[in-house]
């Protein structure tokens, strides 16, 4: 609306100005001057009506783009929200897994300290069975040789005490012996006269 307005308000200095340029000296104004002045007078609010159609028309699409723009900013807002949304879901989820992952470390740790507790002692008693399994006949070979050494100990004290019974009685002899032959020999030669 504004652009015609201006369109008529040119079209009309235009005027004047032709209108004065082409005034004839008498003062009056030929019908020639005035065909074209009406000619031209036509012309332009033809002019301004396809400007005004025109404008009309740019203004209908104007108002359309700026709905357009006004749905834009609109779809754009609501995509920055979603956006904003989804990257605070994706910061939670982050540390989420975070969590879970140190979670999962420590339940790891622990079940690994599990398996191990379970196979050391496992593998403890599998190692003491095994030794026993080896060292049991060890054990029996030993003690059956502690019985043997202590049955020989027995029968040598046995026997040690047999000798020594035997070696006192020996001794006894010998001092028995010693004693008679002493007595023989101090024995007074009378006897032996006799007994010729």
């Amino acid at each position: 609306m504004e652009i015609y307005i201006i369109l008529l308000a040119a079209f009309a200095i235009i005027l004047l100005f032709i209108f004065i340029r082409t005034k004839p000296a008498s003062g009056g104004i030929s019908q020639e001057l005035l065909d074209q002045l009406n000619i031209g007078k036509a012309k332009a609010e033809e002019r301004a009506e396809n400007l005004k159609t025109e404008s009309d028309n740019l203004k209908r699409e104007l108002d359309s783009e700026r709905e357009k723009l006004s749905e834009a900013m609109k779809a754009l807002e609501s995509s920055r929200s979603y956006f904003r949304s989804q990257q605070e879901k994706i910061e939670e989820q982050k540390a989420e897994i975070r969590n879970n992952q140190e979670k999962f470390n420590k339940d790891f740790e622990l079940i690994a300290t599990r398996i191990l507790d379970e196979k050391t002692k496992k593998f403890t008693e599998e190692n003491r069975n095994n030794l026993d399994i080896i060292l049991n006949p060890f054990k029996e070979n030993i003690k059956a040789f502690e019985e043997k050494v202590e049955k020989v100990y027995k029968a040598e004290s046995d026997e040690r005490n047999v000798l020594k019974g035997h070696i006192n009685q020996l001794i006894e002899q010998s001092n028995l012996m010693n004693l008679e032959t002493k007595n023989i020999t101090n024995a007074p030669t009378y006897l032996c006269v006799t007994k010729a």
